[in-house]
C-alpha cells in the first residue's frame, strides 16, 4: 500500500514540474545550485590585460594619495613651526606678565594651552599619517584601448553566461509525464506519445546521433537529450524554450555535465 501512495506522490509531483520554471537562468546560478565553484570563462589574456590595467590605476590611486600626503605633512610642518613660534612669543609674554592684570594672565594661559594642543595634535599626526605604496612594474601597462577592447571580451563572456530566463526556460516536456526512473543522474520520463521536447537553455548543438542530442552552453554545460526524434545539425544555435523534437517512444532520457561530470538535473528544477 505505501508502495502505491509513494507511487502517487511521484505522479502529483512530476506533473507539476511541468510548468515550472529551472532555479537557475544562467551560468553562474547553475555552479552555485550545485555548489561548484565559479570562474567566468573568457579569454585569459583579456582577463590578463583587464588585471593588469586595474592594477596600475590602484597605483596611481595610492601615487596620488602619497603626493597628497606630502602635501599635507609640508602643511602640518608649516602649521607646527607657527605654533612653535606662537607658544614661544605667549611664554615670553607670561614670564613679563607681572604688570598685567588677571583677567589678561588668564587670557593668555588660555590662548597658550589651545596652542600647544592644536602643536601636539599636529605632531600626532605627522608620525601616524603614511601610505604604503606596493611595488608595480610600469612597463607593460595596457592602453587604453586594449583595456576597452578586454572589457568588450569580459562582456561578451558574461553575455554567454545568460543562457535562461524565467519565462522561456521551462521542464523540456510540457505535457504530463511521470518519472519512470533517474538512476546515475539520467533522468528518465514517460510523457505522452509524440510530445513536443524544448531545450532547457540556450545553446548549440554539439552532438546528433541516433536518438540522442547534446546541447552545449557557455563550453561549460551540457545537456543530452536521448529518445528523441530532431531535425537538429551539429552546429545549430537554439534558444532556451526551443522546440527541439519529439519523443520517440514516449520516453525522454536526459543527463546533465558540468565540465564535463554529472549531476543530477532533476535538482534543477522547481518541486
Amino acid at each position: 500500500m505505501f508502495r502505491h501512495i509513494k507511487k502517487l506522490l511521484t505522479v502529483l509531483v512530476c506533473i507539476s514540474l511541468m510548468y515550472t520554471p529551472v532555479y537557475a537562468n544562467d551560468v553562474k546560478d547553475i555552479y552555485e545550485l550545485y555548489d561548484i565553484p565559479y570562474t567566468l570563462n573568457m579569454d585569459d589574456q583579456a582577463l590578463a590585460t583587464i588585471n593588469r590595467y586595474n592594477a596600475a590605476e590602484h597605483y596611481l590611486a595610492q601615487y596620488r594619495n602619497l603626493i597628497k600626503l606630502q602635501y599635507n605633512k609640508q602643511s602640518i610642518s608649516d602649521n607646527i613651526v607657527a605654533l612653535d613660534a606662537k607658544l614661544k612669543q605667549l611664554e615670553a609674554q607670561l614670564l613679563s606678565g607681572y604688570y598685567l592684570s588677571d583677567a589678561e594672565l588668564n587670557s593668555l594661559e588660555d590662548q597658550y594651552a589651545t596652542c600647544k594642543h592644536k602643536r601636539d595634535l599636529l605632531l600626532k599626526r605627522a608620525v601616524t599619517e603614511s601610505v604604503h605604496i606596493n611595488s608595480f612594474n610600469t612597463t607593460d601597462v595596457p592602453t587604453k584601448e586594449e583595456y576597452i577592447e578586454a572589457l568588450a571580451k569580459r562582456d561578451e563572456a558574461l553575455k554567454r553566461t545568460n543562457i535562461g530566463n524565467s519565462v522561456s526556460v521551462n521542464f523540456p516536456v510540457r505535457s504530463a509525464a511521470v518519472v519512470v526512473t533517474n538512476d546515475d543522474n539520467v533522468l528518465t520520463l514517460k510523457a505522452l506519445p509524440n510530445s513536443t521536447v524544448y531545450s532547457i537553455y540556450d545553446g548549440v548543438v554539439t552532438e546528433v546521433s541516433q536518438s540522442k542530442v547534446t546541447i552545449v552552453s557557455d563550453d561549460v554545460i551540457s545537456i543530452g537529450y536521448s529518445n528523441l526524434v530532431t531535425e537538429l545539425s551539429i552546429g545549430d544555435e537554439v534558444a532556451a524554450g526551443q522546440k527541439i523534437g519529439y519523443t520517440d517512444n514516449g520516453y525522454i532520457s536526459m543527463q546533465l555535465q558540468i565540465e564535463g561530470n554529472v549531476y543530477d538535473i532533476l535538482k534543477l528544477f522547481k518541486q
